[in-house]
């Protein structure tokens, strides 16, 4: 019987002053990180009881699809070479506008050390590789709970006026001094009924290095040991994204054009790791699961439908 809980999140009202962002180009990744290092002193995983944010919002118009990047992604994923873009890579498409908006004047946290938590994506058909798409990612829903402040943000891909993929990604700024000794603690038990054999792969140290490059995320504490440390990893730490991106190519069938996929990302693999994935059916849709090698840590479960 579990007798105390950790509190319930508190939604953070976000009926402040409106911020708006509109890119005319690329964001230059060694200006975002000078300007991150400049923002250091923002507080991390808290804010004040009485805090408002306000609605954030950063918009670019005409993007084209770096093939480069797309066979970068396409080989540190493990992705068939396609004529489809994945939809996974979708999401890497807003780490720039994802960026300005932490960066933004007005915004209360610091944008180093931010934990991908969750992660929605829905492509709502195939995607070309020569299309230009108009991106907006907006700040929908910011929450206080027990391990720091968890930040809802909505990205949008439209093309001639339609939407073509949309994604929720989920990150939370962690309170380092937080503590929570009456939290439930939760045993993600190893249940095998149904699942397919697991096939198993090595996650090299520079599998973070690799990945960046594709995706344009340089979070530091995915790059090395002594860049993680700061941030209480003992180890570099694969992205969340990457962790996906590798099982969805993974599936014994690849999704259908038109697809969605919810992913929780659990505890976090630490390079260098020898991962392994495996499905199951589940009423129309598919579980997919990343464990350890000895398939005692679980470190992704998402559902494709």
């Amino acid at each position: 019987m579990i007798t105390d809980q950790a509190p319930l999140p508190r939604v953070i009202p976000l009926d402040g002053p409106a911020r708006r962002v509109v890119l005319s180009g690329r964001p230059a990744v060694l200006g975002q990180l000078a300007r991150a290092v400049r923002l250091g002193g923002r507080p991390r995983g808290r804010l004040d009881e009485d805090a408002r944010l306000g609605s954030f919002e950063v918009t670019q118009a005409g993007v084209a699809i770096d093939p480069a990047a797309l066979a970068r992604f396409r080989a540190v994923c493990g992705c068939q070479d396609a004529a489809a873009v994945p939809s996974a890579f979708c999401e890497t498409l807003f780490q720039g506008l994802l960026v300005e908006l932490v960066l933004a004047p007005g915004f209360p946290l610091a944008a180093m050390g931010l934990i991908h938590l969750r992660q929605r994506l829905t492509a709502h058909r195939a995607l070309d590789p020569g299309e230009r798409l108009d991106l907006a990612c907006r700040l929908a829903e910011a929450r206080a709970t027990a391990r720091g402040v968890e930040l809802d943000c909505a990205m949008e891909a439209r093309a001639d006026g339609a939407t073509a993929w949309e994604g929720l990604a989920t990150l939370l700024s962690r309170d380092g001094t937080a503590r929570t000794p009456g939290a439930p603690r939760t045993v993600e038990a190893r249940a095998d009924a149904g699942w397919s054999e697991p096939r198993f792969a090595e996650v090299p140290a520079g599998t973070g290095w690799r990945y960046a490059r594709a995706s344009g995320d340089y979070n530091p504490f995915h790059l090395h040991a002594l860049l993680a440390r700061p941030f209480g990893f003992p180890r570099a730490v694969a992205h969340g994204m990457w962790t996906l991106a590798w099982a969805l190519a993974r599936l014994g069938a690849a999704p259908p054009a038109a697809h969605s996929v919810e992913a929780s990302f659990r505890k976090p693999v630490l390079m260098p790791a020898r991962i392994a994935v495996r499905e199951r059916p589940a009423g129309g849709e598919v579980e997919v699961e990343v464990r350890s090698a000895g398939l005692d840590l679980l470190h992704l479960s998402a559902r494709v439908r």
